[in-house]
């Protein structure tokens, strides 16, 4: 079964990045009831599409909540579990903190009051910040999913929309299960997902994902509670204002993590030199990219190509061990958060690039538009094997390096297709 915005929205509640997942073999299971692949309601079910309704506008009214929440997902036959709790304040704002997630306990994330999404690592990282892209893979769970749309508005959002396309919601009670059910049936008969709702909250307590007649996942909510009021500022992880924009400030965060002073000197005195501020090129790409555009707009693109051919190729210049399992550990804890940062970054850009595709599209011929499309998809590709490495225990160096120096490669195509845009007047990128 095709994964639907409903799995989407469910799922992400509970999610924290993704290098933070816990994987537990010994975790206590959904009960046997609840974790039937077959509709329990399909014969004595009422229809319960108002009842999600009345629970969406209920959320609706909810200017400031949190809760805990405790996330199972089932896949390639282990059990990976990640608890955390959630803030959320009206209209967008959000904060995930990992409560429980192994060695990576204590990371954050935020979407703050200007819509700008940051990321706290916890564990062997803790304390470095990045600024993400909207759809960062570190913003993602296990299951593939997003937090950024964790609230219960977004998720019962989705419900709704899933069921304005012809599936069936049914409503009532089993004697097995004390609380009453929901469920979303697919036009073909097979379960999409099952909700308990708490009879105090009218809210849901529980809710299971269901993929190929199999459990997919299944979250728990509990300890809800609704505030008067959350500052702006318990969303932003820098507090009153003084957001970390450029790489120079966020590598600063780098010192006293396993590197020497006289190393640390070099890095700084090497981004001092070629300084970059990835948000401030993406509000300039926002800003400037769209049909119509001309030298101005196009010297915004390729400003953003600039930095990162800057990036990647610094990221190139780490010198990294033979794959050893010791030298392999010694280079997780000397480099990986330099070379988190530096993903991060480049993920951001890259994110940020794609709205150039109208542009490029008017100003090149289609093979060459297609060109730039192949070269963002090839570089969002090896950005995602990075980060895959960077999560592992013991990183694959050689895999590593691999994806690292394609990465460049399809970043220097990008560099030509750029200059191939010609801008107003017929003028190329000087």
């Amino acid at each position: 079964m095709k994964r639907a915005s409903l799995v989407g929205a469910v799922v992400l509640s509970v999610t924290a990045l993704p290098l933070f997942a816990n994987f537990v073999s010994g975790a206590s299971l959904p009960k046997i009831t609840l974790a039937a692949p077959e509709s329990l309601l399909v014969k004595a079910g009422s229809d319960g599409t108002s009842q999600v309704k009345s629970m969406l506008e209920r959320t609706r009214q909810m200017k400031a909540y949190s809760f805990d929440s405790v996330l199972y997902t089932f896949k390639n036959g282990k059990q990976i579990v990640e608890t955390g709790k959630l803030y959320f304040k009206s209209p967008n704002m959000i904060r995930f903190e990992v409560t429980q997630g192994g060695k990576r306990s204590g990371s954050v994330v935020v979407r703050q009051p200007d819509g700008k999404i940051r990321g706290k690592m916890g564990g062997a990282l803790s304390g470095i910040k990045v600024a993400l892209s909207p759809d960062s893979k570190l913003l993602k769970a296990a299951n593939g999913f997003s937090v950024l749309e964790s609230d219960f508005g977004n998720l019962l959002s989705a419900a709704v929309d899933r069921i304005k396309e012809e599936n069936s919601c049914l409503s009532g009670r089993i004697p097995e299960v004390s609380m009453p059910l929901i469920e979303l049936v697919s036009r073909d008969g097979s379960l999409i997902s099952r909700m308990t709702v708490d009879v105090t909250s009218k809210l849901p307590e529980e809710w299971s994902l269901f993929e190929d007649g199999k459990l997919f996942s299944t979250v728990k909510f509990s300890n809800l509670r609704l505030w008067a009021a959350l500052p702006d500022s318990f969303f932003k992880l820098e507090g009153e204002g003084r957001p970390s924009e450029d790489s120079t400030q966020l590598l600063a965060q780098e010192r006293g993590i396993s590197i020497s002073p006289s190393e640390y000197r070099l890095r700084m005195q090497e981004l001092r030199s070629q300084p970059l501020s990835c948000e401030r090129l993406v509000e300039e790409l926002k800003c400037f990219v769209g049909p119509g555009a001309d030298s101005v707009r196009l010297t915004a693109v390729r400003n953003a190509v600039n930095s990162l051919r800057a990036i990647s190729t610094r990221l190139c210049s780490l010198e990294l061990p033979l794959p050893l399992t010791q030298q392999e550990q010694q280079w997780a804890a000397a480099n990986r958060s330099r070379i988190v940062f530096s993903v991060s970054q480049l993920e951001l850009l890259l994110s940020a690039l794609q709205l150039a595709r109208p542009m490029m599209e008017e100003k090149q011929p289609a093979q060459c538009a297609g060109k730039w499309d192949d070269s963002l998809s090839v570089c969002r590709e090896q950005v995602s094997k990075l980060y895959d490495e960077i999560d592992r225990d013991s990183p694959d160096v050689n895999a590593f390096d691999k994806a690292r120096h394609a990465l460049n490669d399809a970043i220097s195509s990008l560099d030509v297709e750029s200059n191939e845009a010609p801008a107003a007047g017929g003028a190329s990128f000087p």
